[in-house]
């Protein structure tokens, strides 16, 4: 039995200590959580806190603990490089969102400027099919649709890029594709926004409370001032 505790005891001697990781950003929230019973929100909402609907979520241990894990953030250091890369993944899908905003816009606006084109279009087009008093009668009964005529065409013509003409099927086509590209793109920008807006949070977070326990360090030895100059 001696010898047995001896070798017990040896092994324990030899055997490797037991480190434990903590987690400074879960360390964190359990700290503000235990609190306050809820994280905290900047008064001035974030670049991305903003763009968030649903925004008690941020306030939630729940969902900023599922965040930190899910994302495998254990330091803030951890933390400013999820920002830092995010950021570049936000600017890129940003960037190729309002490229696809801008060109249907563009797109559509042709589309309503060959819309009331067209009509006058037609009109000019018959006009240049007739001949003698035939043509002269149909003239003088269209003669505001010709001024209507001149005014639409160029309306829709200094829209065109480069003395292009009209290509309302090509237009068409297009619309589709930079809409299917906005669909494509949304859920991933609205995973990394979201994401970010989580980081915001823990970064006001963090800095709030070093300042509130800054504060009450600095309270007792206000505290003993003023009862000295009681």
């Amino acid at each position: 039995m001696y010898e047995e505790a001896v070798a017990k005891v040896e092994k324990l001697k030899t055997a490797k200590p037991i480190v434990i990781i903590r987690n400074e950003v879960l360390d964190l929230i359990a700290k503000v959580v235990g609190k306050k019973g809820r994280l905290d929100l900047p008064i001035m909402k974030g670049e991305f806190i903003s763009k968030i609907s649903k925004r008690e979520n941020l306030q939630s241990e729940q969902f900023m603990t599922a965040f930190v894990t899910k994302n495998n953030i254990s330091t803030f250091e951890e933390l400013n490089s999820f920002i830092k890369e995010n950021k570049e993944k936000y600017s890129q899908i940003s960037k190729e969102r309002k490229n696809d905003f801008a060109e249907v816009e563009r797109l559509e606006e042709l589309q309503n400027l060959y819309a009331e084109f067209l009509p006058y279009k037609k009109i000019k087009a018959k006009s240049k099919s007739l001949k003698g008093f035939e043509k002269i009668r149909y003239d003088k009964d269209h003669k505001s649709d010709f001024e209507q005529y001149k005014i639409t065409r160029e309306a829709l013509y200094s829209n065109l890029k480069d003395g292009a003409k009209p290509t309302p099927k090509v237009w068409s086509t297009d619309i589709s594709k930079h809409n299917t590209s906005l669909e494509t793109t949304r859920t991933k920008y609205s995973k990394v926004v979201t994401e970010l807006a989580y980081s915001e949070v823990l970064e006001y977070n963090r800095k709030n409370l070093e300042r509130e326990q800054q504060n009450d360090r600095h309270q007792p030895s206000q505290n003993r001032k003023k009862e000295h100059d009681i």
